[in-house]
């Protein structure tokens, strides 16, 4: 995803981007541009537009000095931030088609093994967790190395969905839900009668 980020929105910045249980997310900076979940579509047609280029994943051990000369000519604070933090004979970038990361790995042989990808949602988050500092877009994703792999998986988040205990308790009429946000408060309904009147605010 990083590289059709940085093919997409040349001078993108990345901070941190860990692999998840389910899938992945980076938290990048678009420097002044807006990425939304419209441009999911483009965003994943790069990606395979990538992976079928079948690039190798090559890692490299780096010195430090190297990697902030690399970094700094690049002009990405956000790396070499996660750099001054990194002992010296302990850094790898690895490099696949004309992009390159400061990561530890591992990493999949190549991008050819990507066969099918999904960015699942956006949102904020502010760099390092600190919110006196820069707030960055995260977005999150999956790849799978079969397309059926990656309908099954959407199918059965969509029956997880349907099984939220919040949207079927208020569609049997069972549970209330008071406020905007949908977090004030819940009050199980007795069968044959309506809502109770939502909790009065207190000063």
């Amino acid at each position: 995803m990083a590289e059709a980020l940085e093919t997409l929105y040349p001078g993108i910045k990345f901070g941190i981007g860990p692999a998840l249980d389910n899938g992945f997310y980076y938290d990048v900076d678009p420097g002044g541009r807006q990425i939304s979940s419209e441009d999911f579509k483009k965003i994943e047609d790069k990606i395979m537009e990538l992976a079928r280029q079948g690039n190798e994943y090559r890692r490299q051990e780096i010195g430090k000095a190297e990697a902030i000369a690399f970094f700094k000519e690049k002009g990405d604070e956000y790396k070499l931030e996660l750099l001054e933090e990194l002992e010296d004979g302990k850094i790898t970038f690895y490099h696949q088609g004309n992009f390159t990361d400061l990561c530890r790995g591992p990493h999949i042989p190549d991008t050819g093994k990507i066969k099918a990808v999904k960015l699942l949602k956006i949102g904020g988050a502010y760099w390092r967790g600190d919110d006196q500092r820069n707030q960055l877009t995260r977005i999150y994703g999956i790849t799978f190395q079969k397309q059926k792999e990656l309908t099954e998986y959407l199918e059965m988040l969509e029956e997880a969905k349907k099984r939220d205990h919040r949207k079927l308790g208020e569609e049997l009429e069972l549970v209330h839900v008071f406020g905007e946000s949908r977090r004030w408060s819940a009050h199980l309904v007795a069968q044959g009668h309506g809502p109770p009147q939502p909790p009065r605010k207190t000063s």
